[in-house]
């Protein structure tokens, strides 16, 4: 982080970061000496006036502290700052192994891991994965168009990068965050569906019900957004965040113990979430978190997703491994103070770099190598096959191919042409396929159920050494 306010600091070569001073009033207003102020009666020209007075105090400093003259100056020393919030939690059984809610506690009181910003693209998982409950299937083909919903006001999104033509899958979308594919799927598999689905990964904060929802406008915490993340690596489990493991009294009598996977449920197929995880995978492989391989060199097994927020005033980063979700968000305090370049402010840019440090320390450290090797286990064959087409096609599909979402088309388009005995006997596999997964998630079910045998076993004897 320290390096990051110093590009932050450079990027504004020593202007204030804000275009209005109501920022700076907007953070006065907030502080506990403003509001007694106020109780005493003072008018906020008569407040301005004594946060002006000389009042040195001490101020935060990435290299030891410093002094400010007046209240007034430390709030506009305040409002550069970039801060940052970090939360990692096993998606299993819900620990939170780290939590940290700003660059220093000592300054900085507030924490922004449960603080709610606008969450960016952070929110498109949550929209791929109501759209394959709803039965998208992943190779899909959507048109990246510029289209406009004259039913929702006549919105028209636009992609970050300006670039339209062609069409994209699912991975490819979800890899390069394409806005105009996000909208269509939202709309497609239903608004109402994803919010519904949200509630049920655990997000609780109020979630407009517009297409927009798909690029992230909800102000969603960090802890919610991992704790949505968790279900894809738990098999479609949902499982609440768990930060006390047991209570005792004086005398150590166990008055409180936490059992592992308590309250958990299945909110998503066990295919969907495997699907998900695939499809997460790819903004790591091809897409805006490729940086974590070839400028961090981290060998794990990781999927995750990027996020940036209007005017790049939020970064986000959620990466997924085998043991560990871990979250990451940074921005300043106000979101009227950012970079001013998508390059410099995006969450590749901001927030990635923080997650990797985190995971490349953890990594390193012989109390934690395994997390350095972790690996997903491999996709069964019959859902690797869902997921056998291009990121990207050039040109436009002709009729009757996946750009109108048929399913004829979309055979056509991953097979080519073939006998009508052979399209008979694929137009059956949404049936095979259906039972399969039935399958594959008993068998998960038996395997998580001595899964839990076994955490049970070790947790006891853990408590009698």
């Amino acid at each position: 982080m320290a390096a990051l306010q110093k590009s932050f600091d450079a990027h504004w070569k020593g202007r204030d970061p804000w275009e209005s001073e109501e920022v700076l009033l907007s953070a006065m207003r907030q502080t506990v000496r403003y509001k007694e102020l106020r109780e005493e009666g003072l008018s906020e020209e008569e407040i301005l006036r004594e946060f002006r007075q000389p009042l040195p105090m001490k101020v935060f400093a990435w290299k030891g502290s410093s002094e400010n003259p007046h209240a007034l100056d430390s709030l506009r020393y305040y409002q550069r700052f970039l801060n940052t919030g970090l939360v990692s939690m096993e998606p299993r059984t819900g620990y939170v192994r780290a939590w940290v809610g700003g660059i220093d506690h000592e300054y900085f009181k507030y924490d922004h891991v449960r603080a709610k910003r606008q969450a960016g693209s952070t929110f498109k998982p949550v929209v791929y994965a109501a759209a394959l409950e709803q039965g998208i299937e992943p190779c899909t083909y959507f048109p990246n168009t510029r289209d406009t919903y004259a039913q929702y006001d006549n919105w028209s999104p636009r992609n970050a990068d300006g670039r339209y033509g062609g069409e994209y899958s699912m991975r490819g979308a979800l890899a390069h965050s394409v806005n105009t594919v996000s909208a269509k799927i939202i709309v497609q598999a239903g608004i109402g569906e994803t919010i519904n689905l949200a509630r049920r990964l655990g997000i609780r904060s109020d979630l407009p019900e517009i297409p927009g929802l798909a690029l992230g406008v909800a102000e969603i915490s960090l802890m919610e957004m991992v704790s949505a993340y968790t279900t894809f690596i738990s098999n479609g489990y949902q499982t609440p965040a768990v930060y006390i493991t047991s209570v005792v009294d004086r005398t150590g009598k166990v008055l409180r113990q936490h059992q592992p996977r308590e309250n958990r449920k299945q909110v998503i197929s066990y295919a969907n979430a495997d699907v998900m995880i695939a499809l997460l995978r790819g903004v790591v492989e091809e897409g805006s978190a490729a940086r974590l391989r070839s400028e961090y060199g981290l060998s794990m097994d990781i999927a995750g997703k990027t996020g940036t927020t209007q005017n790049h005033a939020d970064g986000w980063f959620i990466g997924i491994t085998p043991e560990l979700v871990t979250g990451v968000w940074v921005g300043a305090e106000s979101p009227m103070v950012h970079f001013r370049t998508l390059s410099l402010g995006q969450g590749a840019a901001t927030a990635l770099p923080v997650w990797a440090d985190f995971m490349g320390r953890l990594g390193r450290d012989r109390a934690f190598r395994t997390v350095a090797s972790s690996r997903f286990r491999p996709l069964p064959p019959h859902l690797q096959a869902r997921l056998e087409c291009a990121s990207f096609l050039d040109d436009a599909p002709a009729e009757g191919e996946p750009g109108d979402f048929s399913l004829g088309g979309l055979v056509d388009k991953i097979f080519g042409n073939r006998t009508r005995d052979e399209q008979a006997q694929e137009r059956t596999r949404p049936e095979q396929q259906v039972k399969q997964d039935r399958r594959e998630e008993e068998k998960h079910r038996r395997e998580e159920e001595r899964r839990q045998r076994r955490e049970r076993r070790r947790e006891r004897r853990e408590r009698s050494e």
